[in-house]
């Protein structure tokens, strides 16, 4: 797509702010945001400066570590008095700030820098004491090596951890939204009925080498738009699989060994819908075998997945050098361990997977004819109510189900009309309803965006209106 034409898309969706109430979620947002910005710019520098310290530190151990007997011998003198220089600079700078600002007590920060920087005067004492433990110098470096590293985790998450409680306070003030991080509001059972996502399971996987979580919740918001209540939620839906089998030592017992297939990752979006539906009707993107609980589709990703590494691995087998030829042979051993795992458990599983999806409401569907030629290769859509699906599936509802999907910045998205709700489900591996991150400037105007988009299917339907079809 051209920029242009994205450009035009995005302006169609910022037309959407018309109708609602812009002016409130900036009012509320403003000072809240701004705050926010403060304390990423801080974290931001603050990472930068350590990091910089860090690596130079580091870079200092390792070069004293390789010329520790040349430092000895021929810059010790050098080093006193690039000491001694920083221990007057910082001296003549306390009582420059001093008689500047006219405070009468140094600050702390200032006492230990003074001393940090005298005791550079005896730095040859600390070197005879640890050049020839280089055990101990590698322990620093390690250290060092490892602040590297956990430092931007860590600042990251505290930063994550703020702007939670933001967002928890503007979707309070903004139209009462109730923000539930991680706390799942739709119940497996009514994700399965809704037909719209492939086979995926719903119960932990623990063994003695693994914990997977199938079910992945990120943000959850639920509110009211004009009486009618929605729910969003951010999920990651997986297809546990067995690939393989390991060896108990202590007890001689043999436990499997799984993967995670994504099945679906996105946010799913509900509405009370309060019109009659008869039937269930089911629209989706084209070529999506991801839905209608397909059973086969988990396994068909990870066959491909299979047959791509084989593929890869005989190549570099045949044409790569011997490193490379090496590391395919080692790759090809564990996948085709791996694949021969898979095929024995692959048809009980599927097995399992077809007696529980049984029990479910799977209706016989029909596909329906969209009005079109351009939503037809674009959309698909089936329904077991042709009447209420042609009166559902209008041009107007494709474009702002478009809308939608643009403001989402994804082209992936179905829903599925059934009993009093709309369900909509758009995959997307971005994450959403964010106002930035450490490394971005804060900005609502995208929240806003993806909320707005959402009202505006309200909007369309005019949920609150309660008519029959």
């Amino acid at each position: 797509m051209s920029r242009k034409n994205l450009r035009s898309k995005l302006n169609n969706v910022r037309q959407i702010f018309d109708s609602f109430d812009k002016t409130t979620f900036d009012n509320v947002s403003f000072k809240l945001l701004d705050e926010l910005e403060v304390i990423r710019q801080k974290l931001k520098n603050h990472l930068i400066r350590m990091e910089v310290v860090l690596i130079v530190s580091f870079i200092l151990f390792y070069e004293l570590i390789n010329n520790y007997e040349y430092i000895l011998s021929n810059c010790i003198t050098e080093i006193k008095v690039a000491a001694l220089t920083g221990f007057i600079l910082c001296c003549i700078y306390f009582i420059y700030k001093k008689s500047k600002i006219g405070v009468k007590s140094i600050p702390f920060y200032m006492y230990c820098l003074t001393v940090l920087v005298f005791c550079l005067l005896l730095f040859p004492v600390f070197i005879m004491t640890f050049i020839y433990e280089l055990k101990l110098c590698s322990f620093f470096m390690m250290i060092i090596i490892g602040w590297i590293i956990f430092l931007p985790i860590e600042l990251i998450s505290t930063f994550r951890a703020t702007m939670q409680n933001t967002k928890t306070e503007i979707f309070r003030k903004f139209r009462n939204l109730n923000y539930n991080p991680e706390n799942a509001l739709f119940s497996d059972n009514e994700l399965i009925k809704t037909e719209i996502f492939a086979n995926f399971d719903t119960d932990p996987v623990e063994t003695p080498s693994q914990n997977i979580n199938p079910i992945k919740i990120d943000d959850t918001f639920d509110g009211h738009y004009k009486n009618v209540d929605f729910r969003i939620e951010e999920v990651d839906l997986l297809k546990t699989i067995k690939v393989g089998f390991w060896i108990n030592d202590r007890s001689f017992y043999f436990y499997p060994i799984y993967c995670g297939i994504s099945i679906f990752k996105g946010v799913i979006i509900s509405f009370k819908f309060n019109k009659k539906i008869n039937g269930k009707t089911i629209f989706r993107t084209n070529l999506d075998m991801f839905t209608r609980n397909n059973v086969i589709a988990p396994y068909v990703k990870i066959i491909l997945g299979y047959l791509s590494i084989i593929i890869l691995s005989l190549c570099g087998l045949a044409y790569g050098s011997f490193p490379i030829k090496f590391i395919a042979s080692i790759i090809l051993t564990i996948i085709t361990y791996s694949l021969i795992g898979f095929i024995i458990f692959f048809i009980p599983s599927v097995v399992r997977d077809f007696k529980r999806y049984k029990k479910q409401d799977n209706a016989d569907m029909k596909k329906v004819t969209l009005e079109g030629v351009e939503w037809e290769k674009r959309y698909k859509a089936f329904s077991t109510n042709q009447t209420d699906a042609r009166y559902l599936l209008t041009p107007l509802f494709m474009q702002k189900f478009l809308n939608l999907t643009t403001a989402f910045g994804t082209k992936k998205a179905k829903c599925t009309l059934y009993q009093d709700k709309i369900t909509i489900a758009i995959s997307t591996n971005k994450n959403l309803f964010e106002f930035g991150t450490l490394f971005t400037p804060i900005d609502g105007d995208k929240f806003y965006e993806e909320l707005a988009s959402i009202l505006d299917m309200i909007e369309y339907f005019k949920l609150n209106e309660h008519t029959g079809l």
